[in-house]
């Protein structure tokens, strides 16, 4: 598949400063340390950065061609090399990307939500690859960025792409919405993350809401029937979208019932389909939440026509991502490293999920700072600190001034608590008191770092034989 510089010129309103209309482009970079021979390389423009000073380089590593918003001084304009210039770099990858889905027209599963975005994803890309011929979203790659260099790796063999949208700003999702432009939307939730960036829930609400402004009629939502919010989110709908819903509720598509957790990382349930019992499915996740993620995967590909046993069969054997409920089992210790994000949802569900798994040992919580939160991000640390009166654990163990707080609130409940200012520190007092069976949850926000605590301790795990210590002492 291609797209000739003429329909580039066309689809993004630029202008041809040299070379050949006729040319075709296959491939498409933004990162000149990544370029390879016959990349169409777009310069994007950033508070502190400006991509068109890197075309001339693009140029001598063998791009086709390059799109500026300037043309930068001593670049090659020769007839063989295209360059063309547009007003806004960016714009123009999203258009180009939205171009390139509509050319190659695969079925598109879009994945958005408070949380569980990338577990979701992740489930549907584990459970679909057996059947269709993917691409999907790497890493965090959710944004006005990432979400077109994702469309660009679809070629010609491509079934089914599934993307995952995230937002942080007011418009982010409408723009996001035009360029994947979903056969299917997924809805993991409606819950706090980053609402300080929207001033309220229902200035939250709004924003994630804005993606109807560009879904086709036909596009099917599939949405968490249990979330409180997801009612006020479909009332921005524009169009009667056909509607799929999950959740533990009666009046489900897709129902979990009997949600059992059989060990830190093993969840069971029955599961419905439209009130008819299909059997029981097995997770091998922590979490309750989990189960949720489990259920929207399942949704999305029941709506795209999978088969069920296949489903059961292979969703016992999922990994979860890199610091997404992930579990380490290490010289006897349970580790649950759950850092790559948090906020007061997702930390409460962590932490009931934690009190009703087996544990025949100590439990104890690392808890880092939840961000983005805006005026009342006080207020949810309390409230998080809080939650330890109803909690059976044995150790809280908080990193970064605003967690503080909820080490502050957790102790006025009786709880036992120790604030610490480094990483090492963490680690440190963390090992003078474990031992084989007990169970740890890390869980913070990004910025908090907290998967350096995780390798420190695993580090530690790994090379001491505790049973032994124990013995000694």
């Amino acid at each position: 598949m291609h797209l000739k510089i003429s329909e580039i010129l066309k689809m993004t309103d630029g202008r041809l400063i040299s070379g050949n209309p006729e040319i075709c482009v296959e491939s498409f970079s933004t990162d000149t340390r990544h370029i390879k021979p016959g990349d169409f390389f777009i310069g994007l423009k950033g508070e502190n950065f400006d991509g068109s000073l890197f075309a001339p380089e693009a140029f001598k590593m063998g791009a086709i061609g390059v799109m500026v918003n300037k043309v930068p001084e001593g670049i090659d304009l020769s007839p063989d090399k295209n360059c063309v210039v547009v007003e806004d770099p960016l714009r123009a990858l999203g258009d180009l990307a939205a171009l390139w889905r509509q050319k190659k027209n695969p079925g598109v599963v879009a994945v958005m939500g408070s949380s569980g975005k990338t577990t979701t994803r992740e489930m549907i890309v584990h459970l679909a690859s057996s059947r269709f011929a993917l691409t999907a979203t790497k890493g965090n790659n959710n944004n006005a960025i990432g979400l077109p260099l994702t469309l660009f790796d679809m070629d010609d063999n491509t079934d089914v792409a599934v993307v995952e949208l995230g937002m942080n700003a007011v418009g982010e999702m409408r723009r996001l919405g035009e360029i994947s432009d979903p056969d299917f939307l997924v809805v993991t939730n409606i819950g706090r993350a980053h609402i300080g960036m929207f001033g309220s829930r229902e200035g939250l609400i709004r924003a994630k809401a804005e993606i109807f402004d560009s879904l086709r009629p036909e596009c099917l939502l599939i949405t968490n029937v249990d979330c409180p919010y997801t009612s006020a989110f479909l009332k921005h709908a524009r169009h009667k979208h056909p509607r799929f819903t999950y959740g533990a509720q009666r009046d489900a598509h897709i129902r979990a019932t009997d949600i059992q957790s059989l060990s830190l990382e093993t969840y069971q349930f029955s599961l419905f389909i439209d009130d008819q019992e299909w059997g029981v499915m097995r997770i091998p996740l922590f979490g309750r939440f989990n189960v949720y993620n489990a259920l929207a995967a399942i949704s999305a590909l029941y709506a795209m026509g999978m088969d069920m046993d296949a489903i059961g069969e292979d969703i016992q054997r999922f990994i979860p991502a890199r610091m997404r409920s992930e579990t380490h089992h290490i010289n006897g210790v349970r580790i649950i490293s759950d850092c790559y994000n948090a906020n007061p949802d997702s930390v409460t569900q962590a932490l009931y999920s934690l009190r009703e798994g087996i544990t025949p040992g100590k439990t104890t919580v690392v808890l880092g700072d939840m961000l983005e939160l805006g005026a009342d991000e006080e207020k949810y640390h309390k409230e998080v600190g809080a939650l330890f009166a109803d909690l059976d654990v044995d150790l809280l163990i908080t990193y970064g001034k605003l967690s503080s707080l909820a080490s502050e609130e957790a102790a006025s409940w009786g709880q036992t608590v120790y604030h610490a200012q480094t990483h090492e520190e963490i680690a440190s007092f963390l090992l003078d008191r474990i031992s084989p069976g007990d169970a740890v949850l890390i869980k913070g926000s990004r910025r908090m770092q907290l998967e350096n605590v995780v390798r420190m301790v695993k580090d530690f795990l790994g090379s001491h034989d505790l049973v032994a210590q124990e013995k000694e002492t």
